[in-house]
């Protein structure tokens, strides 16, 4: 908060998110994960596919050569 403002502010990390939820999904085992997005000309759909990637990148990269993504 501002101080003396009483502003609260809220930000959000899509990209990080999405990284630490595809993570999370590859840690159990999961192989084949299903990606919903919103359009495309949204920055928070860009940044949440583009955790997704980064994650897929990182841990199996020849999963992200397979994937579908749209």
């Amino acid at each position: 908060a501002a101080e003396g403002h009483g502003i609260v502010t809220l930000a959000f990390d899509n990209r990080g998110g999405a990284r630490r939820l595809t993570e999370h999904l590859l840690a159990l085992g999961h192989r084949r994960i299903g990606y919903v997005a919103g359009p495309a000309e949204r920055t928070t759909t860009r940044h949440r596919l583009g955790g997704h990637r980064l994650a897929l990148q990182e841990r199996f990269p020849e999963l992200l050569d397979e994937a579908e993504l749209l």
